[in-house]
């Protein structure tokens, strides 16, 4: 059973895949931006907090994109991930 860490979000649920695939790719764009920020010596707990919200927003529309799936197909897909990271040793255990 998928648990997600947002609830369900109005827009993604109304958009199409692809539109959803765009948010996805458009928050990211934001994580890179907050990167360079950092990167650039801006170090300051709101830069920080701005920069984990842009990451944090990623997962929240990544959860939009899962939820358009049905639950039984997103979970076999998260196993075939974890057998994949498991083989390329990306787990310690």
């Amino acid at each position: 059973d998928m648990r997600f860490n947002f609830p369900p979000n109005l827009s993604a649920e109304e958009c199409t895949l692809g539109e959803q695939c765009r948010k996805i790719h458009e928050e990211a764009g934001e994580v890179l931006e907050g990167l360079g920020m950092l990167e650039g010596g801006s170090k300051s707990d709101a830069c920080e907090i701005a920069f984990l919200m842009e990451a944090i927003d990623v997962i929240q529309a990544c959860e939009g994109l899962l939820r358009k799936f049905s639950p039984g197909l997103v979970h076999r897909a998260f196993l075939e991930v974890l057998k994949k990271c498991e083989k390329r040793g990306d787990y310690d255990a």
